[in-house]
């Protein structure tokens, strides 16, 4: 009787789909029940006791307890970019744990599961699962650096040209090509923006991201395939596919890039990275390169470019390299130095 009253159900009422509500303050409750507001949240606290604990009886509803690739590696790029907002140490613990969490869940060495934890694993990853979490792990390496942040999204990149991507046609599909046991019948194929963002137009701009960085021609004839096969689309309605109008855009313009060099990350290099992706025009790239040894393969942007003391920043328009930077002060005179050639090459 007292929830019936606290809560205004009516008589013979049931609960589905109700959200329930006091319908009155405490004191006015009470004074209805002829108690004290003490007396009276007691009785009220211990009858919603004894309903949870009923409650607590019945067969309860099914958790769906997948993790998927696309949706967590959204989500970790969601974290690192807040992390590089605003220098909160949590959110990139977050973004990269995460990421290794599908990545030990998801890839085999040759192939990224969709549903990427425990005995639900499946090993028929989509285009975004590929995509996403290639572009997760690019984020990665920007936030915090480490090598294998960039070769994981270099082999996801490389994997996923191999399953979705048409080198005759130059069209990508969100499910795998071919008839193996990830192949459809009819391969889907969807290259607009939606809810979430294009899986095809991610995957552009890792191809031009990977383009600039390591030069391998892989990348580069990818991309201009791609280009070329959308070409008729973007002309027609860019506004459908604005990430791919963006890539395309930004790829016909001189490429700007800066790289900032360390023994390890410190807040030079930090201030120095945060004042070029301020300054610079959208589509540029802006990387740490910290003291790690080299790894299986030394890309092409950072050759000569390793620190052994101070920090330093590389500025590169249009593969004009202009001497290093030695602190944020001589960066930022460099880059107020390359505005006008920007503004010539960058029409508003």
């Amino acid at each position: 009787d007292l929830v019936v009253r606290a809560f205004g159900l009516g008589e013979g009422e049931g609960l589905e789909g109700r959200v329930l509500r006091r319908r009155e303050g405490w004191a006015s409750l009470a004074r209805e029940a002829g108690l004290g507001e003490g007396e009276y949240r007691l009785r009220l606290r211990r009858a919603l006791a004894r309903l949870r604990e009923a409650r607590g009886a019945r067969v309860a509803p099914d958790v769906d307890t997948k993790v998927l690739a696309d949706w967590n590696a959204l989500a970790a790029t969601a974290f690192l970019d807040g992390f590089r907002c605003t220098g909160d140490e949590a959110l990139l613990r977050t973004g990269l744990e995460t990421l290794d969490a599908v990545w030990r869940g998801g890839w085999d060495g040759e192939r990224l599961a969709h549903v990427c934890n425990g005995p639900q694993a499946s090993a028929c990853g989509f285009l975004a699962d590929y995509a996403f979490l290639a572009r997760a792990h690019w984020r990665a390496y920007e936030a915090a650096g480490g090598r294998p942040h960039l070769e994981r999204s270099r082999a996801l990149v490389l994997s996923a040209l191999r399953r979705f991507f048409d080198g005759d046609s130059g069209l990508t599909y969100d499910s795998a090509l071919g008839d193996g046991p990830e192949g459809l019948l009819l391969p889907v194929r969807d290259a607009d923006d939606g809810v979430l963002p294009s899986a095809g137009a991610v995957l552009a701009g890792l191809l031009w991201d990977w383009e600039r960085l390591s030069g391998e021609p892989v990348f580069r004839e990818s991309l201009d395939l791609l280009l070329r096969a959308e070409s008729g689309n973007l002309d027609l309605r860019p506004g459908a596919q604005p990430l791919l109008a963006a890539v395309a855009a930004s790829r016909s313009l001189p490429s700007c890039e800066v790289v900032v060099t360390a023994p390890a990350p410190c807040p030079e290099a930090s201030g120095m990275l945060a004042l070029a992706r301020r300054a610079v025009p959208a589509g540029s790239l802006v990387l740490p390169l910290y003291g790690e040894p080299p790894g299986p393969r030394d890309y092409a942007m950072f050759e000569g470019r390793r620190s052994e003391g101070a920090a330093k920043a590389y500025l590169c328009l249009g593969g004009a390299c202009r001497a290093p930077a030695g602190s944020a002060a001589e960066l930022e005179s460099l880059l107020t130095a390359a505005e006008e050639e920007w503004r010539a090459a960058w029409p508003s």
